[in-house]
């Protein structure tokens, strides 16, 4: 056999808006392995760059070391080109059925995006949030302490978690060699107001201040809530 192919069903194409059909070419390797030839499907918006319609089609396969393991191997080569181009021939001609299956597909993944978003939302209600005022305190408390607890340098760190998904994000302050306080959030330098926005709208119940020596936020929270100031 001058090749073999690896195709997957029309339907997974269309839904999908992508997919590759490989054409593994028999008397010919590359890095030691038979060579291939993809035949690459993608559905793309109508614009000038495809005015040929959203679906577009592309060959690529081996350009460089390629080794002939059979006499026959350039020729199956040539051979397994001419297929891909039948292929190629055979989805132009079913693009409105494809279309009919890609849209359908379009609709499944809205409509499951949508409710993964309801879902995270109500994930993310069913949190309690920090709050202007206590992240206020607890930036203020990291300002203080990198001013007359910090040497140069040195850094105090506390852990907020995003309501609902509870991403973690390590906020750190540190004073440095030009007396300045310096928030940061993971590697990358924020003001001190960002930091405070982060901090207000995490997860009260999973923030961690022992960082900067601060009691139990849900107790300083607690203590917040009845101060008029």
């Amino acid at each position: 056999m001058s090749y073999t192919i690896t195709e997957p069903t029309l339907r997974d194409i269309a839904w999908e808006g992508k997919g590759s059909i490989i054409i593994h070419v028999q008397g010919l390797e590359t890095w030691r392995e038979n060579l291939t030839i993809n035949v690459d499907i993608n559905r793309k918006e109508y614009s000038e760059d495809t005015p040929t319609g959203p679906w577009t089609y592309s060959i690529s396969g081996g350009s460089y070391g390629i080794t002939p393991t059979s006499a026959d191997g350039w020729k199956n080569y040539g051979l397994a080109l001419q297929e891909a181009g039948r292929k190629i021939e055979q989805y132009i001609a079913l693009e409105d059925k494809m279309d009919l299956i890609f849209q359908e597909g379009q609709s499944f993944r809205k409509a499951e995006a949508e409710r993964i978003a309801r879902e995270e939302q109500a994930a993310r209600e069913a949190d309690p949030v920090v709050g202007a005022k206590l992240a206020n305190r607890v930036i203020n408390e990291m300002r203080r302490i990198a001013k007359t607890d910090l040497s140069r340098w040195e850094e105090a760190t506390i852990r907020c978690f995003e309501r609902g998904t509870h991403k973690e994000r390590v906020i750190k302050v540190t004073h440095s060699y030009k007396g300045l306080t310096l928030f940061s959030l993971q590697y990358h330098r924020i003001s001190r107001k960002r930091a405070v926005d982060y901090v207000a709208d995490s997860n009260l119940n999973m923030l961690e201040v022992t960082g900067i020596g601060m009691p139990d936020p849900k107790v300083v929270n607690f203590l917040l809530s009845k101060s008029k100031k």
